[in-house]
This record gives structure tokens, C-alpha cells and sequence, in this order.
């Protein structure tokens, strides 16, 4: 991963974590609400269910994103 989320893992899990956290963090400051959890659903064919992945609220990375300044590429 780059600056300014260089911290996090760079895997799908991060990946998604952080695609949710974005829609999360919109939301939120559309609608005013506060975020609870987040988790993703994946259908696994080999047990023919869905799996639960608990993911954390990437808030304050989010916002280091948005607020990044370009110039120091």
C-alpha cells in the first residue's frame, strides 16, 4: 500500500475494508448516521453457505486519504 495508508497490509482484505469503509464514511456524513459494524458476505460454493468477515472501520484512514496532499508525490 502507498502513503498515507502504507501501514495496512496490502491484500484483498485490506482492499475491501477499506472500499466499505469509504461507502461508510459517505453515508455517514450524508445522512448523519453513526457507523456501527461493518462485515462482508462471501457465498462459499464448496460448503454452499455464506461466511461472515467482521472488518474494522477504517475512518481515520479514510479521511488521511482524502485529505492527502498530492504535491508530495
Amino acid at each position: 500500500m502507498l502513503n498515507p495508508v502504507s501501514h495496512l497490509s496490502d491484500c484483498e482484505y485490506s482492499k475491501y475494508s477499506m472500499q466499505l469503509s469509504m461507502y461508510a464514511y459517505m453515508l455517514s456524513n450524508i445522512t448523519g448516521q453513526r457507523v456501527g459494524e461493518l462485515d462482508m458476505f462471501h457465498y462459499d460454493r464448496d460448503v454452499k453457505g455464506w461466511r461472515k468477515y467482521y472488518t474494522l472501520y477504517l475512518k481515520k484512514e479514510i479521511e488521511c486519504i482524502l485529505n492527502y496532499d498530492k504535491s508530495v508525490l
